[in-house]
């Protein structure tokens, strides 16, 4: 079960970056720590002591991802597991910088957030082969050059 509760408060944590849902941005209360079911207190319990002072959007993230994580298959819960082993085996300043990218990407119009996922869908599901020969085309491809590509992509789309 430790293992457990360790996923589920890396999970919570992570939806601290994901989470934009409207009904988190409404509730200004905080939720007292004896207020929570025995089953949240379990698996949120490393954050026993500090729980009471979190701020409320933080709260209800971390309660949020505690949902997600009850929700979820057994292989949702291995996909996730692994996801949170790889998050964990980053270095800070690569998760600084996957952060950045997606607060980036949230802030983007929701039209082109669509684009980017489905261009994304695309690229995933060419051959590996291609995907590394367009990846090592790109890299060659000098800065400016790249630019100017991504300027003119911009204005036709």
């Amino acid at each position: 079960m430790n293992m457990m509760k360790r996923t589920v408060i890396g999970l919570a944590l992570s939806l601290l970056l994901t989470s934009g849902s409207a009904v988190l941005a409404a509730a200004t209360e905080p939720v007292p720590w004896s207020s929570l079911s025995a089953e949240k207190q379990q698996i949120l319990g490393k954050l026993a002591k500090q729980w009471d002072t979190l701020a409320v959007p933080r709260q209800q993230r971390l309660l949020l991802g505690v949902e997600r994580w009850r929700g979820m298959s057994a292989d949702q819960r291995r996909v996730a597991l692994d996801r949170l082993k790889k998050w964990k085996a980053l270095k800070p300043h690569k998760r600084a910088m996957i952060r950045e990218r997606y607060k980036r990407f949230r802030a983007l119009p929701s039209k082109a957030r669509h684009k980017l996922r489905k261009t994304r869908h695309w690229f995933k599901n060419l051959p590996e082969k291609r995907r590394h020969e367009l990846r090592h085309k790109w890299r060659r491809t000098p800065v400016d050059q790249r630019r100017r590509i991504l300027k003119q992509h911009r204005r036709h789309h």
